[in-house]
């Protein structure tokens, strides 16, 4: 009949004008993760691991677990095969996202909300075990990571956005407001991917390592870490 004709060209219409869009929709994935292939993302995430652990599972206070923590990247560290270990409570482009409140005198009035930035809290060797070089200054120091002292790394974004034209090392950072001590930048790590890999260069806070008995480790290998990691 007319109607069953009419009904059976509607359907064709359909098809094809669904085939279509998961075409252009086929066609632009497929372009974006070539994009993506080719995005330079600021460091050489294939022979990295990542592990983490809570200690406070298998009976260890904080004192115990930190003596653990210590002993457990030195033999890391000594590993046949293992380039550098440290500590990294998030690694560039992972899931989950950290963010730390900040204010910059001058910048910001002591009523000011405070600025919330991406940030991560890492050890002594992570820019080596990332393969984030820094630009300017220091990492930190072992012992600044073991008393979480008052000192931060920032990079080139958060330092163009905050001190643009001046040198960051040596500034103050406060994440407890104007009345408290603040962070001291000592160093100044090159810009890389933090959320995502088509973002554009987006400001970053590395502070010392937290005293906890959770562990979260970034080990660098001279293989893949699909083969590195058993």
């Amino acid at each position: 009949s007319a109607s069953a004709g009419r009904l059976r060209y509607a359907l064709v219409v359909a098809q094809l004008a669904l085939s279509l869009v998961l075409l252009v929709a086929g066609a632009l994935l497929t372009r974006g993760l070539l994009r993506a292939r080719g995005t330079e993302l600021g460091f050489d995430p294939s022979p990295l691991s990542s592990l983490s652990f809570d200690l406070q599972m298998n009976g260890y206070d904080e004192a115990s677990a930190l003596a653990f923590r210590k002993r457990l990247i030195a033999e890391l560290s000594a590993t046949p095969g293992v380039s550098a270990a440290a500590l990294a409570s998030r690694l560039p482009l992972a899931p989950d996202v950290n963010m730390e409140g900040v204010q910059i005198r001058g910048l910001h009035q002591p009523k000011d909300e405070p600025t919330p930035i991406d940030a991560a809290r890492v050890g002594s060797d992570y820019f080596k075990a990332v393969g984030v070089p820094l630009l300017e200054g220091r990492a930190f120091t072992d012992d600044e990571v073991e008393r979480e002292a008052k000192v931060v790394v920032v990079n080139q974004a958060f330092a163009r956005k905050y001190w643009p034209g001046h040198s960051a090392l040596g500034q103050s950072v406060y994440v407890a407001g104007f009345e408290h001590e603040p962070h001291v930048v000592v160093g100044v790590a090159r810009d890389h991917k933090v959320r995502t890999v088509g973002e554009p260069s987006t400001p970053y806070l590395h502070f010392p390592a937290s005293r906890s008995s959770r562990i979260s480790l970034v080990v660098r290998t001279g293989q893949p870490a699909s083969a590195a990691l058993p």
